[in-house]
């Protein structure tokens, strides 16, 4: 299965060993449970260490409910409106950072709300990769 001796698993479950990526997926892919990657990918990886990863999975209803309050149309509708108006003349403007930022960081929201949908699909929809 996971082509491992138990000792090695053991140190893997006590944290004495750190857990070689490859053996990550195939523990998460046996197990059903792509929140080990996440975990893994937020607390292992340097690179995923820097990215804010859903380690978690919430409910269908409570990943939805936030889906759509951070998607909503007046949000959009905003985005938008100020991104256009940021991307407008090609450059940004030193007084248009912080605007961006607040774009970005309410699409980051939405992205997050997406990610955690796509774990829940493969966690619970069979689904290899949370894709269709």
């Amino acid at each position: 299965m996971l082509n491992i001796s138990v000792s090695s698993l053991s140190n893997y479950e006590l944290g004495l060993t750190p857990v070689p990526t490859d053996v990550v997926v195939r523990m998460a892919d046996l197990y059903g449970a792509p929140e080990l990657e996440a975990c893994y990918c937020k607390n292992d990886c340097p690179i995923g260490r820097r990215k804010n990863i859903a380690t978690q999975i919430r409910g269908i209803e409570q990943i939805t409910c936030s889906l759509l309050n951070h998607a909503d149309d007046d949000t959009l509708h905003e985005i938008k409106k100020e991104l256009l108006s940021i991307a407008s003349d090609g450059k940004l403007d030193p007084g248009e950072e912080e605007s961006l930022r607040t774009v970005v960081t309410k699409l980051s929201e939405f992205a997050d709300d997406v990610m955690e949908l796509r774990m829940y699909l493969k966690k619970y929809g069979g689904m290899k990769d949370g894709t269709c």
